[in-house]
């Protein structure tokens, strides 16, 4: 009987493995997975053998048959933990040949080389990114307009709680501030005549004014600076005895001075908007007047839905296109690029590529190798040996980071755990500031 090798790491899909155990689903890209398999919601340990691990084997045979090894010359032991660390039984296969280590080694996959220890400085789950820009937009010409602004924001801007399916950032929003954030996504939910902080069903344990007071103090300590704030109404209403429109009204009544005074004109000068929040009104008006920019009149990309994590790809190629779109479209037009992603993945995950939210955590590999896949010619190759490499993920941060190389306008970029090299490479994207 040959040795055990403990599949600990991205080692024949591991990667891939341990993100399918905790989310209960497999990758329907995979045809060779059996049809009881696909559309789970229910995945279990003893479902691992057929729906995970057997068809991610059945992707490598060609390769295994071009070493003269069989796949039932393989005994493996796989160790599945989650996110708590709670271990789940362990797999065996059959094996009475070579061992998992001299297989592994033969393919390239010595261990996590190459994905281990992964930190890209576009993304960053800490509660701040190392370096701090309250002032950038005091170089700008008073002229410039805001269409003109290439600008990072974050999305769902509050959402601190609720685990890794709801968490979208780890700064304090004065933090944002002052590491150079100038676009906020606020979701309100309306209860009992006053907004509180929700992402979906999560209360973020805040509310309307705990966005409002440090942006005032951000504002009157920064009066070159200006805020674009989003305001949206989520989850159910309750217990109103107005319209949400009025209690915003109520809102501006309370702070008097802070919001940009809108006058229909959907894209101000910068020196109309210093000192501000401007409201990209994303609410019905219900009788009254508009009071900000309405959110429909900017062009919005905002594509957040992956069934899986193998539609990262897909999410990418819509942010891309809306960078260019940004840069050669209607320089008078708001733009708006989310680069923010869930339901079959977690956040963080579409944010980083990674495997587990920590900075230092390893890409999470697809499962598929190159040259055999020709497609995600954006996701990087890694553990070649003999001209197989692994394809892993990289996610939207890492990616439109690395895609601004030339200073263009690209407008305003949402985000979920922006880093300090995602924030800078936007803000650089106006130098020299347009006049």
């Amino acid at each position: 009987m040959p040795a055990t090798g403990i599949l600990k790491t991205v080692s024949l899909g591991y990667g891939s493995i341990d993100y399918l155990i905790n989310q209960g689903s497999v990758p329907n890209w995979q045809s060779n997975v059996p049809p009881s398999c696909k559309n789970r919601t229910d995945l279990g340990e003893n479902d691992i053998g057929p729906c995970v691990v057997f068809p991610l084997l059945d992707l490598l045979v060609p390769t295994l048959e071009s070493y003269g090894i069989a796949k039932n010359n393989i005994l493996t032991t796989v160790s599945f933990n989650t996110g708590a660390y709670d271990t789940y039984s362990s797999l065996a296969i059959e094996s009475t040949g070579k061992t998992l280590d001299t297989y592994l080694d033969s393919l390239g996959y010595d261990g996590a080389s190459g994905l281990e220890g992964y930190t890209h400085p576009a993304y960053t789950h800490k509660d701040w990114t190392g370096r701090y820009r309250a002032d950038w937009l005091a170089d700008f010409q008073d002229a410039v307009l805001l269409s003109k602004i290439s600008m990072p924001g974050t999305h769902d801007t509050m959402s601190f709680y609720g685990g890794d399916a709801v968490q979208t950032q780890s700064m304090s929003l004065r933090t944002q501030f002052m590491s150079g954030i100038r676009a906020l996504d606020i979701r309100c939910r309306h209860i009992e005549n006053r907004f509180a902080i929700h992402h979906g069903f999560v209360y973020q344990k805040a509310n309307f004014d705990d966005v409002l007071r440090p942006t005032q103090e951000f504002l009157i300590q920064h009066p070159t600076e200006t805020i674009i704030m989003r305001v949206k109404e989520e989850y159910n209403p309750t217990g109103n005895t107005r319209t949400f429109a009025s209690t915003f009204k109520y809102y501006l009544d309370c702070y008097p001075g802070l919001f940009w005074a809108y006058n229909k004109n959907n894209n101000p000068q910068l020196k109309d908007i210093r000192g501000k929040i401007v409201l990209l009104q994303d609410f019905h008006t219900e009788g009254l007047e508009y009071m900000g920019i309405p959110y429909h009149m900017a062009e919005v990309q905002d594509e957040y839905h992956l069934p899986t994590n193998w539609d990262l790809y897909s999410k990418w190629e819509k942010v891309k296109a809306h960078l260019e779109k940004a840069a050669y479209g209607n320089p008078n037009l708001i733009h708006i690029n989310f680069l923010s992603g869930s339901g079959g993945s977690f956040p963080y995950f579409v944010a980083s590529g990674k495997s587990s939210p920590g900075d230092d955590a390893p890409l999470l590999a697809t499962g598929r190798t190159h040259p055999g896949w020709k497609s995600w010619p954006d996701f990087p190759r890694i553990n070649c040996f003999l001209g197989i490499c692994t394809i892993a993920f990289k996610g939207t941060n890492l990616l439109t980071s690395d895609y601004l190389t030339r200073h263009r306008r690209i407008g305003i970029i949402m985000a979920d755990f922006p880093g300090d090299e995602l924030i800078l490479r936007i803000i650089l994207q106006n130098y020299p500031p347009f006049g």
